[in-house]
């Protein structure tokens, strides 16, 4: 070397989100390793779950993306929108159906079956299974619903 000091050159960075705060790093982080624990307790730091990351991905479309059931679960079960984003190519379900995650995408679709039931009659829940997470699942491991009339 000629005893100068190297050049200084502006550091390139990779994206630009200045939307996008730490917190909300944090539960995208917890949710690409599928940490149900670490997903909560951010949660519970007061991340929003609906939250985009810098790819635009909500911590339910990486969890169907990446096949991780237990956090999909937990995710819908704590408030997530399984429709952020439908209109997307990018959304939860599309994610599922491409990586060929079958059991995420029949959990999705029992799910909303599940909500629409109880919209039209909410009995099926209040007089039936108690919740509808419950009803989704009973719905996904029978493959059929009961539905009555009084």
């Amino acid at each position: 070397m000629d005893g100068k000091e190297p050049e200084q050159r502006p550091t390139l960075r990779l994206f630009s989100a200045p939307e996008v705060k730490l917190a909300t790093l944090r539960i995208h982080e917890a949710a690409h390793q599928g940490d149900v624990e670490r997903v909560r307790v951010a949660l519970d730091a007061g991340d929003p779950i609906n939250g985009r990351d810098d790819q635009a991905f909500t911590p339910l479309m990486i969890a169907a993306a990446h096949g991780f059931r237990q956090l999909f679960d937990f995710l819908l079960s704590a408030g997530a929108d399984p429709y952020e984003g439908f209109e997307e190519p990018g959304h939860a379900l599309a994610l599922a159906i491409y990586a060929g995650h079958t059991e995420i995408v029949r959990a999705w679709i029992a799910r909303g079956l599940a909500e629409k039931m109880y919209r039209f009659c909410p009995e099926i829940v209040v007089q039936g299974c108690g919740s509808v997470e419950a009803l989704a699942r009973e719905m996904e491991r029978t493959q059929q619903f009961v539905f009555w009339w009084d």
